[in-house]
């Protein structure tokens, strides 16, 4: 009768990461794909932008269209690779924080290569564009403060410069930012696997001594068992000669 009922399989699946494992993994190879099909969409449609500008605007817009496709790749290929990753991770007590951590640092490496990427592309186009490369650069690097002043024209090295210069500084925020983020959230993990081991095996031992437990919740009435055996992957205290882990599913 049990073999019929799939809703068991089902939550053992969840609670060991698989079935999330495999959505992300789509997710990202999706992505990557994605990713591509539509740089070459815009590259193609800013084409015949830099078609129409002069002889010498046309030179670095062909190079700025070239850096594109590379900014565009690169981010395809951070998220295949990145898509990768999830697919090797193990079965562990938290399912979905690793994942996280993972789109976290994914996507500071997507904006931080793009950005910097079109940044150079950039300083190449105003060098040979002058001020009609600011109307373009602007669609793909955020300039912030400094766009109003491209837009009214000055000196093409000067501003060639400031879009390198401050598309580095972006790059370079971003990803510090992101990988912070998924650093802490790493860390927030670490450490709940950390005291959740700790008080198990504290408390095993202590109840295996006959002495009460100093923390929270009562222990399971196997732990003071002889032969009590701990999940390598959740450490849950489980019955003597159990095949499977009562908490996780992991086997024994």
């Amino acid at each position: 009768m049990n073999k019929f009922l799939f809703v068991p399989l089902v939550l053992q699946m969840l609670s060991q990461g698989t079935f999330f494992r495999k959505i992300f993994f789509y997710f990202f190879r999706a992505a990557a794909v994605l990713t591509a099909i539509v740089g070459l969409v815009v590259c193609a449609g800013l084409l015949k932008t830099i078609l129409n500008l002069p002889a010498a605007g046309v030179i670095g817009g062909f190079v700025f269209i070239a850096l594109l496709i590379l900014a565009f790749y690169a981010a395809s290929h951070i998220y295949w690779i990145r898509a990768g990753n999830i697919q090797d991770l193990a079965d562990a007590k938290f399912t979905m924080i690793p994942i996280y951590a993972i789109m976290v640092r994914t996507l500071g490496e997507v904006l931080a290569s793009f950005i910097a990427v079109i940044s150079v592309g950039g300083f190449v186009l105003f060098l040979f564009a002058g001020e009609e490369a600011a109307g373009i650069v602007s669609n793909f690097l955020p300039m912030g403060p400094f766009a109003s002043g491209m837009e009214r024209g000055g000196n093409s090295f000067i501003e060639a410069l400031v879009v390198l210069v401050v598309g580095a500084i972006y790059a370079i925020l971003l990803l510090a930012v992101f990988y912070l983020v998924a650093e802490f959230i790493s860390a927030i993990a670490e450490i709940a696997i950390s005291t959740g081991i700790s008080a198990a095996n504290t408390g095993l031992m202590l109840a295996s001594a006959g002495v009460p437990t100093p923390f929270p919740g009562p222990l399971p009435a196997h732990a003071s068992a002889p032969h009590a055996s701990i999940c390598e992957v959740c450490k849950a205290i489980n019955p003597p000669g159990a095949a499977f882990c009562e908490n996780c599913g992991k086997p024994l």
